[in-house]
């Protein structure tokens, strides 16, 4: 339910940022912080994907942008990163820049205007206390999640009853 949500954000995304020509293709770049295999990230990629292509009447295409942050996350990198994403994009008009996770997010308000000009931010996978008390521009768009972990826990639990650490 919730992707259906962000994908409907992503949509209006293209909607606002509409240029001339509706059979002009639409351009979407979803930034995750880490690599795209990893298993959550790659149903929640996979998914996506399916589902705006399926629900737009516009070609769409897709670019995947991996960080790779638990592997390479210094300073330098990040703006060698930023430095290459720029150069990349250059010559590609993107629509929507979707941020996975908060890490991508916090790229994207720190680099987004630069490296992909005039595009909507839309972001998923980010709970209220990442957000802090900071204010978002217009163009951010987002829907937040509550993380339960008990519930998971007490589930965890059930399933394994004889565990006598966590």
């Amino acid at each position: 339910m919730r992707l259906r949500a962000l994908l409907l954000l992503v949509v209006a995304g293209l909607v606002v940022g509409s240029r001339p020509g509706l059979s002009e293709t639409r351009q979407v770049v979803l930034l995750f912080d880490e690599r795209v295999e990893l298993p959550g990230l790659s149903v929640l990629e996979a998914e996506f994907v399916r589902t705006l292509n399926s629900d737009s009447s516009r070609r769409v295409e897709v670019y995947r942008e991996a960080m790779d942050l638990s592997r390479f996350g210094s300073g330098q990198y990040r703006t060698l990163f930023r430095d290459f994403l720029k150069e990349k994009y250059r010559d590609k008009k993107v629509d929507v820049a979707v941020a996975v996770m908060a890490p991508s997010l916090d790229f994207l308000l720190d680099n987004g205007s630069e490296v992909f000009p005039g595009a909507q931010v839309v972001f998923c996978g980010i709970d209220r206390t990442q957000l802090g008390d900071r204010s978002l521009p217009p163009n951010v768009h987002g829907i937040l999640v509550k993380r339960e972990y008990a519930p998971t826990l007490e589930i965890a639990l059930a399933l394994h009853p004889a565990t006598g650490k966590v």
